[in-house]
């Protein structure tokens, strides 16, 4: 596959996803870990002027720690994954939060 983001895969993690996995049972997944110097941080707050712009990425799908929370969030509010979303409702919510995330490689 090579290495798309020129990153180093520096190792991988276990989650305990409670109401996801029996007892006893685990996933074992990825990730990436990135690196910068310090004088290159985003933002340089001492460098920002009114007038500067913002350019946002649209995301596409919830980035690997958030689905704890939706899934108490659908319970909570009663939410079926097999009704359309509120967010996409061209998909049942259940579709629509699989959506791949991109890793934003290239921008």
């Amino acid at each position: 596959m090579g290495n798309p983001g020129d990153v180093c895969v520096a190792g991988g993690e276990t989650a305990e996803m409670p109401g996801t996995y029996k007892s006893g049972e685990f996933e074992v997944s990825g990730f990436v870990v990135g690196a910068v110097e310090r004088d290159r941080y985003l933002p340089r707050v001492g460098q920002v002027v009114v007038g500067d712009v913002l350019i946002g990425l649209p995301s596409t799908g919830l980035h690997s720690n958030g689905f704890s929370l939706v899934r108490a969030v659908v319970d909570q509010l009663g939410l079926s994954y097999d009704e359309p979303s509120p967010f996409e409702p061209t998909m049942t919510l259940g579709n629509a939060l699989f959506t791949i995330h991109c890793a934003f490689l290239g921008i």
